[in-house]
């Protein structure tokens, strides 16, 4: 009943959580890049098609992304476009998408918190889901796929934990399935959760749930299959995404895992041990028949020789001991891994005080483990462990309140009060060492590390002169199609808020248009012209406050050359630039 008060009154409190007009800025260029993507599809362009066209013409390359979580943003945006128009239609959709996935998060959290805590820890759970390192991936415009990623790879790991019912075995097979076909990024959770499936075939605890896990999750991704890819593309090699490798190695994987379930069956420890070995033999052939590129890192994912050079210099790639070595701001990121800490601690409290939730909690912990130290090594890897850290912390708190005689009076509510809050603020003195260190960390870093940084901060402090809003742009809107050069990471907006072209976006498939534009940015004035008439670039674009990362951009905001012709007031925090006829 609780847990049915706080859903409703969860998804009203997103209504007032918008921390920008909603539709003119975004907080990440991949929800820029989705709603370009979300806007083709239902402009027309092919289901199958995910090729940016707008994107480096005349490139055909598509994106790693997955189709399907664009499948509910385009279909609020058809059935409201008809009633309010497209524009409303678009903001509807940034603004339901999000908090509707929240609330599914917030399900997962519950159900997570209640394996380990009992039904009293569910209202909890939903509480801390108002977390800022987890409530900020589903705020109103937030339609990145990697919420839908989360929701998906945390409810696989809920139901396993309770796999010794063959239903739940199965659920948490179909989510696997719906995840994979999703995109890659819970690959961790859901190899521990093929992990925990095949160590009940070893230990001999398998009563029936490995074939339903294994037949729900090979089912599922094969369904989703047909809706991802058109038969002419099953020579795709690339393994960043949900590709036909990708899906094949899962499928077979999935497959041996089924029929080690009956080869194990009434076999002694021994004869257990030789079938799996034999069966990650196998497993393991598969893959370096079918794709040994996959091994290769992000380069042999993507089937290229060479990755652009930003990739391995973005702030989202850092670890969190590199970034507190940059300053105050650094040493802010790492309140950002207090709550995978703090459910660390609740799992190991309740796999010592709980002997029921002893082996759930164990298994847990040893996952949530794995996210945090990702999340050390990659920041981008701290929202999952942020999200999966909620139900033990739950969990954890009604324990306490249990054993100190608390639970059932009216301090309890306030103990789980005080536990959300403490969460919840982790991320306040981050954002005001943000700001307060921008500048000092923009000295310190690589551009391409500056370039991010300072879009960061600037976002966090609000946004001014960021040139992250849509009326930052109607200058360059105005003016007549062409092709645009900036930064790269104002490729993505580009294309949102005006009808350009652009050279460069910051997705890693994308390498020859990111270089290029890279190149011109961070270089001379000289072999900027000589590359931009070369390449037929009719304007070029820098924000006021972007951060100095060569001469070219220098000149662009104290000297502009003479073959660059200015557009716009002098006041505008985007300095626009069209290429002159007689530079070419």
């Amino acid at each position: 009943m609780r847990l049915g008060l706080l859903l409703p009154l969860g998804l009203v409190a997103h209504g007032f959580m918008d921390p920008a007009p909603l539709g003119t800025r975004f907080l990440d260029p991949d929800d820029a890049m989705r709603l370009v993507q979300v806007r083709d599809l239902v402009a027309g362009q092919g289901w199958f098609d995910t090729v940016p066209h707008r994107l480096d013409p005349p490139q055909t390359v598509p994106t790693h992304w997955s189709r399907l979580p664009d499948a509910p943003l385009a279909a609020i945006i058809l059935l409201v476009a008809p009633l309010f128009g497209p524009a409303l239609a678009e903001k509807a959709a940034l603004m339901l998408w999000p908090p509707l996935l929240w609330a599914a998060s917030a399900c997962v959290a519950a159900r997570i918190a209640r394996r380990l805590g009992g039904h009293e820890a569910m209202p909890a759970a939903v509480l801390l889901g108002f977390a800022a390192g987890v409530v900020g991936q589903f705020l109103p415009g937030r339609i990145d796929h990697h919420g839908l990623q989360a929701v998906l790879g945390l409810a696989a790991l809920a139901f396993a934990l309770e796999r010794e019912r063959p239903r739940a075995a199965g659920l948490a097979g179909i989510f696997t399935g719906a995840a994979f076909a999703v995109g890659l990024d819970t690959v961790v959770v859901l190899g521990f959760v093929g992990l925990l499936f095949a160590g009940d075939l070893l230990l001999g605890r398998d009563r029936g749930g490995v074939a339903a896990y294994a037949t729900g999750a090979s089912v599922t991704l094969l369904a989703a299959f047909p809706l991802t890819f058109h038969p002419a593309q099953l020579a795709v090699t690339a393994c960043d995404g949900p590709t036909p490798r990708i899906v094949f190695l899962v499928t077979a994987g999935l497959l041996v895992l089924r029929v080690c379930a009956t080869l194990t069956r009434g076999r002694n420890p021994g004869g257990r041990c030789v079938v799996l070995a034999g069966a990650a033999m196998l497993g393991w052939g598969l893959v370096l028949g079918v794709a040994p590129s996959c091994l290769g890192g992000l380069a042999g994912a993507t089937g290229s020789e060479a990755l652009s050079p930003w990739v391995g210099h973005t702030q989202e790639l850092s670890s969190l001991s590199v970034l507190m070595r940059s300053g105050p701001r650094g040493v802010g990121e790492l309140m950002t891994i207090l709550p995978p800490v703090l459910g660390l601690a609740g799992a190991v409290l309740i796999a010592l005080l709980s002997p029921g939730r002893r082996r759930a909690a164990t298994e847990f912990g040893l996952c949530l483990a794995v996210l945090t130290v990702i999340g050390w090594v990659a920041i981008r890897g701290l929202f999952l462990a942020n999200a999966a850290a909620i139900g033990p912390i739950a969990a954890a708190a009604v324990l306490l309140l249990h054993r100190a005689k608390l639970a059932s009076m009216p301090v309890a509510v306030g103990g789980m009060l005080a536990a959300t809050a403490i969460v919840a603020t982790s991320h306040v003195p981050l954002n005001a060492t943000r700001s307060a260190a921008s500048s000092a960390t923009s000295a310190a870093s690589t551009p391409s590390v500056r370039v991010e940084t300072a879009a960061v901060d600037r976002v966090s402090a609000g946004g001014d002169g960021a040139c992250d809003d849509a009326g930052d742009y109607g200058v360059l809107a105005a003016l007549p199609k062409g092709l645009v050069l900036g930064p790269i990471w104002s490729g993505p907006t580009v294309l949102v808020w005006t009808p350009h072209d652009v050279i460069s976006s910051p997705h890693h498939r994308f390498g020859r248009g990111n270089d290029f534009g890279e190149a011109i940015m961070n270089g001379t004035v000289e072999n900027a012209r000589r590359a931009i008439v070369g390449r037929g670039i009719d304007y070029v674009v820098l924000c006021r406050a972007h951060p100095h990362a060569g001469p070219f951009m220098d000149a662009l905001r104290t000297a502009p050359p003479d073959w660059l012709e200015r557009a716009g007031g002098p006041g505008d925090d985007l300095l626009v630039f069209r290429v002159r006829k007689e530079a070419h």
